[in-house]
């Protein structure tokens, strides 16, 4: 999946813990938190600046890097993080705060899982578990910039339309309620 749709994801999952848990938050702290949302879905992606590092510029061939292999693409390092946070948080907003940081990012393993995978099990087992074509990454060789990303997004709707889709409604429903 793409960042949009991982920022929309977390984004809607902040929202879902405001409607649950109904925190007495001032109006700073909610943007804060919904913002807060909206990167921690996209957090575990923080491993491709690494990977443009790596590949010299602002795309991937995968010659070089496969960012889902990464501990910050695993489950148990957002369990960590977040629920340590939750633990030990000093006031209520930081205890919220430390759920999103475990359940956001979770919502993005979850929806790259869709295709590609994740390894759930790790650091016991190293494999990529999806619902479709574990471990396979979107092949994509174009040169330039533009011309990367559009064939990107080209192949990910042809491969993955589900994922593809899935990633299209998050964004619209995550645009909606944020402008309602």
């Amino acid at each position: 999946m793409l960042p949009p749709g991982h920022f929309a994801a977390g984004y809607l999952l902040a929202e879902g813990v405001i409607a649950v848990f109904h925190p007495t938050l001032s109006t700073s702290q909610t943007n804060w938190f919904l913002f807060s949302g909206g990167f921690f879905g996209f957090a575990p992606d923080i491993d491709m600046f690494y990977g443009f590092w790596k590949e010299k510029g602002l795309r991937h061939t995968g010659k070089n890097f496969t960012h889902r292999a990464f501990v910050t693409h695993t489950p148990l390092f957002w369990f960590i993080l977040g629920g340590s946070l939750l633990l030990f948080a000093p006031t209520t907003f930081i205890r919220l705060l430390g759920l999103l940081l475990w359940l956001a990012p979770w919502s993005h393993l979850l929806l790259d899982s869709m295709n590609t995978g994740v390894r759930w099990l790790y650091p016991f087992n190293k494999k990529f578990y999806a619902f479709k074509n574990p471990g396979i990454e979107i092949p994509n060789k174009a040169r330039g910039f533009f011309n990367h990303w559009w064939n990107l997004l080209k192949h990910y709707y042809q491969l993955a339309p589900l994922t593809f889709w899935t990633e299209v409604m998050l964004v619209a429903i995550a645009l909606y309620i944020f402008f309602r």
